[in-house]
């Protein structure tokens, strides 16, 4: 696997879903093992729908893999918000 090797490569563009993107035999190999399906969003979807749903940003965080895996050398793979409606 490229990951083993410490190379990194893109497949999948964002939006992601591992419903739409994964084979039913690859999706289960996940489900057999109760691993959570993933699901990725671009930030106009996640930002701009909580601005657009009148919330007000208050506050940002991103994070990492805590820098053990390929992708943190890149990008933070997650972010949190906190937003809140006047």
């Amino acid at each position: 696997m490229k990951r083993d090797q410490n190379i990194l490569e893109v497949k999948y563009s964002l939006p992601y879903s591992d419903i739409d993107s994964l084979t039913d035999d690859e999706r289960k190999r996940y489900t057999d093992i109760k691993d959570p399906l993933v699901f990725s969003h671009t930030l106009t979807d996640q930002i701009g729908g909580q601005l657009k749903a009148g919330f007000h940003l208050v506050d940002f965080f991103e994070d990492t893999w805590s820098g053990k895996e390929i992708e943190d050398q890149y990008f933070s793979s997650f972010i949190a918000t906190k937003a809140m409606k006047p």
